[in-house]
């Protein structure tokens, strides 16, 4: 009975601004939090607001080009690909 409902199951990228980015984001960040004891409120301040300046300006999502948050939302996304082809065609002339 199971194998049916799981052969029904499909995957999907979700979109920059889907509802289910916010769910993994937010489990991701409870997954963490868990993991720690935090003995002051402002120690677990500091973790979720590393989590949050990590997620959106230093992790790259596959969902959006392998862009972080920040560069698409602050229109920096086509000017980090430019300079990421020109990087690669540098290190592939370097590499020839």
């Amino acid at each position: 009975m199971m194998r049916k409902f799981v052969s029904q199951i499909a995957h999907v990228m979700a979109g920059f601004r889907h509802p289910d980015n916010f769910i993994v984001a937010h489990q991701t960040l409870k997954n963490r939090i868990l993991l720690e004891n935090y003995y002051l409120p402002g120690d677990l301040e500091t973790h979720i607001e590393a989590f949050v300046a990590d997620y959106n300006d230093r992790r790259c999502h596959e969902s959006i080009g392998n862009l972080t948050p920040a560069d698409v939302y602050f229109g920096r996304g086509q000017t980090v690909l430019i300079e990421r082809e020109r990087t690669n065609a540098r290190q592939s002339q370097t590499a020839a």
